[in-house]
């Protein structure tokens, strides 16, 4: 009985102090709204929090429509993936994504299409030497001819309007099962000994 009256503190307090700080993380959502001469890409953007340089693994979701022309596809971590290089330039604020990749170097971000019923739907943002730099833009089955896009010569705001927002690590719901399952068994012991039914040694 005495084992019993001491663990259901120590549950509680594991509950309402350590688990709360440890499963949640501040993500940071950006708004994208680009416009390209024939076309733009739309949606969000997720990072882990990280502020200053971004990798790719630092993006953690995104929900875009990329358009081009009459065409139109929407990438999302399930169809598509994103990648940087050689050459990275990405940063962030806690309130905007920006490129900014080096003059005469070749570098960029793209959000590019996995899925083969997506064809080549792809949003690159990227400097080649000479170029000073491009956003461009394709939303068709498989015709790169179609893409549109804009020569730019400075750093450019890809994504605005950060905001934090709360997610639970992986491994939250199974921790939280655990710590039900665990008050559970406490109190059916208790109902056990209340009535009076003999426990197993």
């Amino acid at each position: 009985m005495r084992r019993l009256f001491w663990t259901i503190p120590v549950v509680l307090l594991f509950t309402a102090i350590v688990a709360p700080a440890a499963l949640r993380a501040d993500d940071i959502q950006y708004t994208v709204d680009q416009s390209l001469p024939s076309g733009g890409i739309t949606g969000t953007i997720t990072t882990d929090g990280t502020i200053g340089a971004l990798a790719p693994g630092d993006i953690v979701g995104w929900d875009l429509t990329i358009t081009s022309y009459s065409s139109s596809e929407v990438l999302t971590p399930s169809n598509s993936t994103v990648a940087t290089g050689p050459v990275d330039g990405l940063s962030a604020t806690s309130t905007a994504l920006t490129s900014d990749f080096p003059d005469a170097t070749f570098g960029y971000l793209q959000f590019v299409a996995t899925s083969p019923g997506l064809g080549y739907a792809v949003w690159v943002v990227g400097n080649a030497p000479g170029s000073n730099g491009y956003i461009a833009a394709n939303a068709t089955s498989d015709n790169p001819p179609d893409e549109t896009y804009e020569y730019v010569y400075s750093s450019q705001v890809i994504a605005a309007d950060g905001t934090p927002v709360s997610t639970p690590e992986p491994g939250t719901r199974s921790l939280m099962l655990v710590g039900i399952g665990l008050l559970g068994l406490i109190m059916a012991g208790r109902k056990r000994i209340s009535r009076g039914v003999p426990q197993a040694s």
